[in-house]
Order: structure tokens, then C-alpha cells, then sequence
């Protein structure tokens, strides 16, 4: 039996459309920017998840 394995951070994070995207166009590179795409409903958990660790002093920290 293969064990299962998880696929790297920077795939996640890509799929949940979290991670920066390079804006390149032939020769010229805008730059880092948020990603449009990915999962929303994964990047709406993640806001909520962020947003309501803030009322903890603990997490805060």
C-alpha cells in the first residue's frame, strides 16, 4: 500500500488562489499581484478563519 502525501505548500496555496501571480506580457513584467482565480469558497474559509482568530488575544499575538 503507497502512503499518501501531500502536495506541496506553494500547490495549495495556488489552488486556493492565495498565492501571488507574475503578470508578464512578452518582454515586460508587471509584477507580483493577489490572484482573481482559485477556490473560493477555500479563500472565503481561509478570510473567516483569519478574521474571527482576532478576537482571541491569543492569536493576535
Amino acid at each position: 500500500m503507497t502512503a499518501l502525501r501531500s502536495p506541496p505548500r506553494g500547490h495549495l496555496a495556488a489552488y486556493a488562489g492565495l498565492a501571488p501571480v507574475t503578470r508578464r506580457s512578452g518582454s515586460s513584467i508587471r509584477g507580483e499581484h493577489p490572484a482573481r482565480g482559485g477556490n473560493k469558497q477555500l479563500k472565503r474559509a481561509f478570510f473567516l478563519a483569519a478574521f474571527a482568530a482576532l478576537a482571541d488575544p491569543v492569536s493576535r499575538a
